[in-house]
């Protein structure tokens, strides 16, 4: 086993609602199939001695793990058992990404975790965000201000998950790195916002962004912005 991991999640449930898109099932699949290949591949050529794998729930058809398997990307397959708010939920499949990182920095014992979305493409080593995770963990600011619809709406629902207002950052779920231990910690933080929620009944138009940010404004002294390394 390689000492560090670079992944991408990718869920499918019957009738999801994966969010804006790629409506139709089958041209998603394709569509993100392909895409992860591209960006596993590309993650693998620039850091050969990093396992790079694609986490998902489903079995992966065949010509495209013929292509992953050729270039020596690995296939975890990970139950979407927790982070689970139903398929008719508004990005229900991005939530995956939380379940894919609790799962594996549980059950895989790398030395550093970092995971992105499939329309990424990796154009150099992994070097100096496995150094930054030394110390932090590595989330990416989204750099939205008051003026922007979207941010607004996160924080009036974060006001009602925390009963108060607060001007917390908007970290999105494309890009997470940190340590084994750090990923636990995260990982752990994010399954009890998730508890929360599902007992309170909160609710949130976000998808894993929302999760994501809450546990970073809990763990807000080790976390950076990853904005250097992702354009």
């Amino acid at each position: 086993m390689a000492k560090n991991i670079i992944m991408i999640p990718y869920a499918e449930l019957e009738e999801a609602n994966s969010g804006e898109n790629i409506s139709k099932r089958q041209s998603r699949c394709d569509v993100y199939f392909m895409n992860c290949c591209v960006a596993l591949i590309s993650a693998k050529h620039y850091n050969p001695d990093c396992d790079a794998a694609l986490v998902t729930n489903i079995t992966v058809p065949e010509k495209y793990a013929k292509v992953l398997e050729e270039h020596g990307i690995l296939t975890y397959h990970v139950p979407f058992d927790m982070f689970d708010f139903g398929s008719s939920y508004k990005w229900s499949l991005a939530f995956y990404k939380l379940c894919a990182l609790y799962h594996i920095s549980e059950e895989h014992e790398y030395e550093n975790y970092s995971y992105f979305d499939a329309d990424i493409y990796v154009q150099r080593s992994f070097d100096d965000i496995w150094e930054e995770c030394t110390q932090n963990v590595m989330l990416y600011d989204i750099n939205h201000g008051l003026q922007v619809k979207n941010y607004r709406t996160l924080l009036d629902e974060a006001e009602a998950y925390y009963g108060e207002r607060r001007l917390i950052t908007h970290y999105g779920g494309e890009f997470f790195a940190a340590n084994r231990k750090n990923a636990r910690m995260m990982a752990e933080e994010c399954l009890a916002v998730y508890k929360k929620m599902c007992e309170e009944g909160h609710q949130t138009t976000r998808g894993d962004e929302f999760i994501l940010s809450i546990a970073a404004e809990a763990k807000r002294d080790i976390v950076k912005n990853a904005g250097a390394y992702v354009h």
